[in-house]
Formats: structure tokens, C-alpha cells, sequence
């Protein structure tokens, strides 16, 4: 499976467009405790072989759909995705509309600043359309994943950011979200999970689609017959389907399965031709057949010690805050969007703070109370992340992919993974030397 993989990956690279701590222990006190699962029911949650002819009652935890409507356009969920209801924000607002058209280098600027770019925006190219996910997904997973989300797509760098965003208002959002899909209905699927192994290898879909913890042992793997470029894109973009237990509504799996674009007409995810009885075989396996238990929580991060040499401002800019930062941590006074982490947006206040020039990160950040504090002193409640803000928030984003979202500061780069040991190292040695500019 994995030479297959990687075989057809490199034939396809050129066509696509580019908390529970360690070993059971609760989360200190200073980590937020993931929010817990939402489904509110009148009979116990069955296990996975306990499916057939189970109805989902969610009464007791819907939201708001009005005020979700408003929140939609509070958090600014059109700069990255269609299908939001609210009409399509200016041009320097679309995040991904920019990245699309840096990736293909029709902006009108010069190609030198083009290239320059496109490292530093090449995710968030592909969004999925938010248009009728509510005939797909339980409306109590949307909210859980709003509050705190989960990596969904294993073989894609970014998944969706860390908002700061309130259990209510999470619900709120995920009621409007799924508004207008149809009612809960009695589910049972008629499968045979061991037919529906061989039948997902046949189609091709263990070629996009990870299911962790599942075997794979004697599946034939077939390309299926679809346009290479959306092959390619569904080789990112594909979700493990082991968070198909709590994330799908059980009475849409098969359709799904069958015909996608029925249900959801802007989806990626094509249609292979399989019959009723193939769509339930699959559907069976996808939520019967035995997992190993996930993986253990990655350890703490390890910090290396600060260097025993000079590290000036345009080394760090250099090699950390231009790959990333600098897109959301620009200078309002600039041409553009100066990015959320300066102005403010999706859901955040301004916090101004600006690390597109020696001179912007020597401004630090506004704190809750709005006045101006220093990246670089320590603060008592960041110790254990490195003591300085700028630090903490880069160690912050380890605790958070590990499961143990930080309350104290919130990590960085947002949305995609955490910097290299050694890259930390740099910017935290050169915040013990003062943070010269030379």
C-alpha cells in the first residue's frame, strides 16, 4: 500500500496545485480540557456493532441557528470556504482565493515577488465547501470541532485553526451550519464488513482514505478511473475515516457512498460506480470492523538549549518568520490585508503584533486590557512554554497537536504544525540575547 502511494504520488505531484496528557493522567491545570463529546441521548450510545437501527436524539444540545448565522459572519468563515451563506469578501480577505492565484501566478506583480510568495502561501489552497453539511456530518461534531479541532486530513500539512471560540457559540454555529439538512431517521445498514474491505480495496478507496488502526493485509489496491488532478486532490484531501464513528451521520453513509454529489454537489469525493449492496458492505466495514486502539499523545516537547552564538533579527526572519508569520503578522500600514494577528479577524481582537520588520516586533502585543506588552519578557504564567510570548506560543503549538490546547497562550503557526526543535531553539536564543536587530 505505502510503495503504491508513493508511486503514484510522484506521478501526480506536477499535476496538483499544490486532552488527556501522557499514560491517562488528567491535563494541568493551566491546559484547557478538550471539550467533551456533545451527543446528548435517551439510550446508552451503542457500540459500532450496535449500529443497525440506531436514531441519534440531539435535542438537548442544539443551538441556535439565528445567532449562528450572525456568528458565521463574526468568525469570517467565507475567507476560506464557500457554501457559508455570506456573500464573498474582498479580494485581500480571500485567503484561499490569494493562494490560489499566487499558486498559479496570475497575480498581476512581478514573478520574482510571485515566487517569493507562493513558500510562504502554499496551504489552505483547498477548503472543503461548508454547502449542505449538514446531510453529511452530526451537527455535535461540528461543534466539538469548532471548539477544538481535530486533524481530519492525515495527508495534508494544515487543518482547520484554532479559533477562540465558546462551547455556545460552537453549537450555535454548527446549528447553522447544518440548518435545512433533512431530520434524523432510523439507520440500519445491511452490510458485511468483511465483504466491504474487499470491496473499498477494489474501488480504490484505501488509495486516498487512511482508516487507522484497521488492517490492511491482503486488500488489492486498484487506481480507480478518475481525472488524475482529482485523484491528486483527493490524496491531500481525503479524511481518515476512522473519525467516521463520531463525525457521519449513520443514515447517510450509504448514499454517501454511492452518489456524493447528490447529497453534497460540491464535494471532491467522486462517484465509483458501486452498487447498494457494495455501498452497504463498505459502509459496514467503515463502522465494524475492529481498530486498535490511537496512538499514545506525543510527549511534551523537548527544548533544546539556546545557542552559544549570535542570532541577529534577519537570521530569524530569515528562517522562521517569513515562512509563515509574517502572512498574519504584517504591518497595517502596508498595501493588503495585514493578517489577523495584527489587525485582528476570524473571531480574534487585534493584538498588533507585527513581525515583518525588526522595528514591528519591538512594538509587542495588546494584551485583554489593551495596553502594549513586550514578546520578549518573561511572564510568570508562560514559564513551563519558554517564559517569553513569542516562545511559548511556538512551544504552545506542540501541547496543542498533542491534545493539550494550552489556556495561557495560544499556539503558533495556527492551523499548521508546529516548528522544528531546532527552529525554536533559534528564536528563543535569540530572545535571551535582547532581541538585537544586528
Amino acid at each position: 500500500m505505502a510503495s503504491a502511494r508513493s508511486i503514484l504520488g510522484h506521478a501526480l505531484a506536477a499535476l496538483a496545485i499544490v486532552g488527556i496528557s501522557a499514560c491517562g493522567q488528567p491535563p494541568p491545570a493551566d491546559h484547557e480540557v478538550p471539550l467533551p463529546n456533545l451527543i446528548v441521548t435517551s439510550v446508552p450510545v451503542p457500540a459500532p456493532d450496535d449500529l443497525a437501527g440506531w436514531t441519534e436524539i440531539e435535542q438537548h444540545t442544539r443551538g441556535d441557528a439565528t445567532h449562528g448565522k450572525t456568528l458565521i459572519a463574526r468568525y469570517e468563515c467565507n475567507r476560506c470556504h464557500a457554501g457559508t451563506g455570506q456573500p464573498a469578501p474582498m479580494f485581500e480577505r480571500q485567503c484561499v482565493g490569494c493562494h490560489k492565484v499566487i499558486a498559479a501566478g496570475t497575480l498581476p506583480f512581478p514573478r520574482e515577488r510571485i515566487e517569493a510568495w507562493r513558500s510562504a502561501t502554499r496551504h489552505y489552497i483547498t477548503t472543503p465547501s461548508l454547502t449542505a453539511i449538514g446531510a453529511t456530518l452530526r451537527p455535535s461534531w461540528i461543534a466539538s470541532f469548532l471548539h477544538e479541532p481535530v486533524k481530519v486530513r492525515p495527508h495534508e500539512e494544515e487543518w482547520m485553526p484554532r479559533l477562540e471560540i465558546s462551547e455556545s457559540d460552537a453549537r450555535d454555529l454548527a446549528e447553522a451550519l447544518a440548518s435545512g439538512a433533512d431530520a434524523w431517521r432510523e439507520t440500519r445498514i445491511d452490510g458485511d464488513a468483511a465483504r466491504g474491505k474487499n470491496v473499498m480495496g477494489r474501488k480504490g478507496c484505501f488509495l486516498c482514505h487512511e482508516l487507522t488502526g484497521a488492517s490492511r493485509a491482503d486488500v488489492e489496491i486498484v487506481v480507480p478511473s478518475i481525472a488524475p488532478d482529482k485523484l491528486a486532490r483527493g490524496m491531500t484531501q481525503a479524511p481518515d475515516l476512522r473519525l467516521a464513528r463520531e463525525r457521519f451521520r449513520p443514515d447517510a453513509l450509504v448514499q454517501w457512498i454511492r452518489d456524493p454529489a447528490s447529497m453534497r454537489p460540491a464535494t471532491d469525493m467522486p462517484s465509483l460506480g458501486l452498487t447498494e449492496q457494495e455501498a452497504r458492505d463498505a459502509a459496514a466495514y467503515i463502522l465494524r470492523t475492529p481498530l486498535s486502539p490511537p496512538p499514545p499523545a506525543e510527549p511534551p516537547m523537548a527544548r533544546l538549549p539556546v545557542l552559544e552564538r549570535h542570532v541577529s533579527y534577519e537570521e530569524v526572519a530569515t528562517r522562521v518568520f517569513r515562512t509563515s508569520c509574517t502572512h498574519c503578522h504584517a504591518d497595517p500600514s502596508g498595501n493588503g490585508d495585514p493578517g489577523p494577528g495584527s489587525t485582528g479577524g476570524f473571531g480574534f481582537a487585534p493584538r498588533g503584533v507585527q513581525l515583518l520588520t525588526y522595528r514591528g516586533t519591538q512594538l509587542g502585543y495588546i494584551d485583554e486590557g489593551g495596553a502594549r506588552r513586550s514578546l520578549f519578557l518573561p511572564e510568570p504564567r508562560l514559564e513551563r512554554w519558554g517564559g517569553a510570548r513569542l516562545v511559548a506560543a511556538l512551544v504552545a503549538r506542540h501541547e496543542e497537536t498533542a491534545g493539550r490546547p494550552v489556556t495561557a497562550v495560544r499556539g503558533m503557526p495556527m492551523g499548521l504544525p508546529g516548528l522544528s526543535a531546532e527552529e525554536i531553539q533559534l528564536v528563543e536564543t535569540w530572545v535571551s540575547e535582547g532581541a538585537p536587530k544586528e
